[in-house]
């Protein structure tokens, strides 16, 4: 019962941060120059794709991708779920999944569990729908398990998507 509890609130966490903002972390401000797009990413994470079919940046707790998805009439929740069908992880749960909103997108979160080579991780995948554009995107994000400040640095992440000003 009390593991539930505890992976309850971890993931109540995880969504009001996504949703509401939190804490900053140390950072670098990067544009994905292709789509006019920016977001902070932690300073431990290093940039291996920025090009127009999608940017990409990792660490050793963490993954970040974000790509545009071909479909201009697609909802961001058939965005988030194709992108679950194409997820290469074992065991996978879903805990969450619904509605959300990233600064100027409209957005659909799907937050689960899994294991990939045997380690267990977190994920979560959003669909990204901008409301000014025939642009969609889908979001991907992966934290290995254990590592609370991955989980935190993440959810940094999502909270600085913004189009560039």
């Amino acid at each position: 019962y009390m593991k539930h509890l505890k992976k309850l609130l971890a993931i109540s966490v995880l969504v009001m941060g996504l949703t509401l903002g939190g804490t900053a972390f140390a950072a670098q401000k990067y544009t994905w120059e292709s789509y006019q797009i920016q977001f902070a990413l932690p300073d431990d994470m290093e940039v291996e794709t920025n090009d127009s079919s999608e940017f990409v940046a990792k660490s050793s707790k963490a993954y970040f991708n974000i790509q545009p998805w071909a479909d201009a009439s697609e909802t961001a929740e058939n965005i988030a779920k194709d992108s679950l069908k194409n997820l290469d992880y074992k065991n996978i749960e879903v805990v969450v999944s619904q509605e959300m909103d990233i600064q100027e997108f409209k957005g659909y979160l799907i937050y689960g569990i899994g294991e990939s080579d045997g380690d267990k991780l977190e994920f979560a995948l959003i669909g990204m729908i901008d409301p000014d554009s025939a642009n969609n995107y889908a979001v991907h994000m992966t934290i290995w398990s254990g590592d609370s400040s991955g989980s935190a640095d993440l959810e940094q992440i999502y909270n600085s998507i913004s189009r560039m000003k």
